[in-house]
């Protein structure tokens, strides 16, 4: 490195430690960063006559090259990336949307109403309970709109002692742009999804999708009909956001997650199946958000 960029950085970090104002390294979060960057406090200074979106990437990566160093799990500056990003415009990105837990529960009470199952040869109201089932699933267990419409009836496992299901996905049900993993279908939605797939195996169709488009013509669901029902639901619901599909039940599912007692990061990122951890990482800014808006509430 040229000695005047390093006389760069370490101006750079002089005043990140003075804005801390004593708050040790350790104790930073990723709301700490968003603050000192989106504050305006980054820019100040004689001289500086660098584009705001150009200041907050170079201070993300030397933050992130800092926690980097002091070996900090999960990284506050990989997370603080979510919320600050290098536009050529704002310097910022759209940060992931996520329903609170009032919303989730919200959004549940809100499904499609369908008529109760007859039994077998009796197939009034199957796309409705078809749909409760499958927006259920993506909200309980945090599946992609790709993975939901490719799941077959043997990729939902049994109710386990803790009233979970297990889900497998397979790089063949999402055209194989996936991975192999396993999540879990949290209780909330069990009994929903759980009698669809009872209703779905006495069908008797040549398919064994789990969700079939229709009776006849056993294609996958087309994914903007997914979306298109989600956002019905959001609706419905009266729930608000800058985002209403299913990438918001993902989220969800995601910041759920990690607001339990010893929440894994990593564990979350199997749930999801993310390649890398960094990206699991991003969704604490989910978390993080949520604090501090009941901080100034």
């Amino acid at each position: 490195m040229r000695a005047s960029a390093m006389t760069v950085y370490i101006a750079m970090f002089g005043k990140f430690l003075r804005y801390l104002d004593g708050k040790p390294l350790r104790a930073v979060s990723p709301g700490d960063i968003v603050r000192f960057l989106d504050g305006g406090e980054a820019e100040k200074g004689e001289g500086n006559t660098k584009p705001l979106s150009l200041i907050r990437v170079r201070y993300l990566r030397l933050l992130e090259r800092v926690y980097a160093h002091i070996a900090m799990e999960p990284n506050p500056a990989t997370i603080a990336t979510v919320e600050l990003f290098n536009s050529a415009s704002t310097g910022r990105d759209k940060s992931k949307v996520a329903l609170t837990l009032e919303q989730q529960a919200l959004f549940i009470r809100n499904l499609p109403l369908a008529s109760p199952y007859k039994g077998h040869g009796s197939f009034e109201g199957w796309k409705k309970r078809r749909d409760r089932a499958m927006q259920a699933i993506m909200l309980g267990a945090g599946l992609k709109v790709s993975e939901v419409v490719g799941l077959y009836i043997e990729n939902i496992g049994e109710i386990d002692i803790n009233g979970s299901v297990p889900i497998s996905i397979s790089p063949a049900s999402v055209d194989g742009n996936g991975t192999n993993h396993r999540t879990q279908l949290r209780p909330f939605a069990v009994d929903i999804v759980m009698d669809w797939v009872m209703e779905r195996k006495q069908m008797g169709l040549a398919t064994k999708l789990l969700f079939p488009a229709s009776l006849t013509d056993l294609k996958p669901l087309n994914k903007a009909t997914v979306y298109r029902q989600v956002t019905a639901t959001f609706e419905r619901a009266g729930i608000e956001t800058t985002h209403s599909g299913g990438r918001t039940l993902r989220n969800s599912f995601a910041f759920r997650e990690l607001q339990k007692e010893n929440a894994s990061v990593e564990l979350v990122g199997q749930f999801l199946g993310l390649k890398k951890q960094a990206s699991a990482q991003k969704y604490l800014f989910l978390v993080e958000k949520e604090k501090r808006l009941k901080r100034t509430a």
